[in-house]
Order: structure tokens, then C-alpha cells, then sequence
């Protein structure tokens, strides 16, 4: 009996830890899927809308959700270390966390602007986490998606400063 309660501990701490697995894409970026279980795939030639936070070390250097959503085009060209190499293995409802390393794009393009400017330094990690809201397989239905979503955000935003107006007496 001891050896099976044993056994059955060491399985499910193995299959436990599965999730916690970073694997890289061909560029070297360590990253992980969240799957949703939707079937609509990211193809090349869709726009995606997505919600996502980019944060530096430990601070939150870009977020949209609470503004407006991102809408990426998916193309064929990849970019080596980069969200690109993934678009394709994800769907819609997925989330996707990603670890870029500053050291390695400083190593593969140490001219870029940003770089120089200071903004980032060596050492610094970029963490992203990514959610696919939705999948649009051409430019007219992203463009209505976001139309839509624009006024929905104006709405919001107008009512937050007529409470404020209300609230201060202005």
C-alpha cells in the first residue's frame, strides 16, 4: 500500500510540473502556451486581436486592458527571438507568456534606438503576457471589430468624466 501511495505521489508531482515548462522557439525565446480549447487557429494573414502586458523586470512598462485592445497582423515574416515565431501555434481564447532577454537583442542588434537611449538596460528582462481575444481572417471584419470597440471604450470614457464633473463640482 505504501509503495503505491508511493508511486502515485511521484506521477502526479511529474505531471504537475509539466505546466511549468518554458519551451523556446527556434529563435531562443523562452515562452508559454495557455490553451483554451478553441478551435480557431491563428493563420498567416489574419489580424488578431489581443489584449496584452508588457512589463520590465517587475514594473508594467505597456498594458491594454483598460484601454483598447491590440489588433496584430500575422504575416509569414518572423522575426528571430520574437512573439512572431509562435503566431501560428496559437487560437483564439489561448494565452502565451513570453521572456525576452535584454542581453540577447542588445547581442543581435546593439544600434537600436532604444538600446541607445538608455531605455533598457543589460540585465533586464521583457515579460509579455498575451491573451487572444479574437481571430479576423481579413482587414473589413478587424476594422468593423475595432470600430466597435472604439465607441464602446468613447462611452466608458465619457461617462467616467461626467461622474468625475458630478463628483467634484465642476
Amino acid at each position: 500500500m505504501k509503495r503505491l501511495l508511493y508511486f502515485v505521489l511521484i506521477i502526479s508531482l511529474a505531471t504537475g510540473c509539466e505546466n511549468n515548462v518554458y519551451r523556446k522557439t527556434p529563435g531562443g525565446m523562452p515562452y508559454k502556451i495557455f490553451k483554451s480549447g478553441d478551435s480557431t487557429r491563428v493563420t498567416y494573414g489574419d489580424i488578431v486581436k489581443v489584449n496584452f502586458t508588457r512589463k520590465i523586470k517587475d514594473s508594467v512598462h505597456y498594458s491594454t486592458y483598460n484601454t483598447l485592445p491590440a489588433y496584430i497582423p500575422v504575416s509569414e515574416r518572423t522575426i528571430p527571438y520574437d512573439l512572431s515565431e509562435i503566431w501560428t501555434k496559437l487560437k483564439k481564447g489561448d494565452s502565451v507568456v513570453t521572456i525576452q532577454l535584454i542581453d540577447t537583442f542588445i547581442r543581435r542588434n546593439p544600434m537600436h534606438p532604444d538600446f541607445l537611449s538608455g531605455k533598457y538596460k543589460k540585465g533586464d528582462k521583457i515579460t509579455i503576457n498575451l491573451k487572444i481575444l479574437d481571430v479576423f481572417p481579413g482587414d473589413s471584419a478587424a476594422m468593423a471589430d475595432e470600430a466597435k470597440e472604439k465607441e464602446k471604450w468613447l462611452t466608458k470614457e465619457k461617462q467616467v468624466v461626467s461622474n468625475y464633473i458630478k463628483e467634484n463640482n465642476i
